[in-house]
């Protein structure tokens, strides 16, 4: 809260990228060229247009662009998944140390530094977890079809998401799969 409340957003070099799709998705004219452009050249993990649709949604949540509320909806995001994971540690290992995983995650300088950043990096492993969590634990407790089917879908969607954020996420995604026919 501090870092969010206090500090300006962070930028990287490629924060400008994706800042710049975002606004080009907000202008109505599609992403920029470097997105179809560079992965052609061989730019393929610098040039995934998932972060940017990300903050064209957040924009359009803000009611415009709004670069402080970037660090806010990473956190949200980012909390989402400390939480999915500290309840799959609670699951496997019991309430304290599903108590202690949340409290390092949620207290973590370098998670909150990068949540402070206007790049897709801090959003793998949320996501990742929480595409876990409905492998792990809502799937298996879903008796009808229908419902198992938009858990299903839901788990799809996160995992392309991931993909649509950065590339090299994919391996990330190989543990569920195993998970999925674990715990049926």
């Amino acid at each position: 809260v501090i870092l969010h409340g206090g500090l300006p957003p962070f930028f990287e070099g490629d924060s400008y990228k994706y800042l710049g799709g975002a606004d080009s998705l907000r202008a109505g004219l599609g992403l920029p060229p470097l997105f179809r452009d560079l992965p052609v050249t061989g730019g393929v993990l610098h040039a995934v247009p998932g972060y940017a649709w990300f903050l064209r949604m957040v924009w359009a949540l803000a009611g415009g662009i709004c670069l402080a509320a970037v660090p806010w909806a990473n956190a949200a995001v980012a909390l989402a998944g400390y939480l999915a994971a500290a309840d799959l540690m609670r699951r496997l290992d019991g309430a304290l140390p599903g108590a202690l995983l949340l409290v390092l995650l949620a207290w973590s300088p370098p998670l909150a530094w990068l949540e402070h950043l206007l790049m897709p990096d801090v959003l793998a492993a949320p996501i990742f977890f929480l595409a876990a969590w409905i492998v792990v634990v809502a799937l298996p407790r879903s008796e009808r079809s229908r419902t198992a089917f938009g858990l299903g879908a839901v788990c799809g969607a996160l995992a392309a998401l991931l993909l649509m954020l950065r590339v090299g996420n994919q391996t990330l995604l190989l543990p569920l799969p195993l998970l999925c026919t674990t715990t049926r």
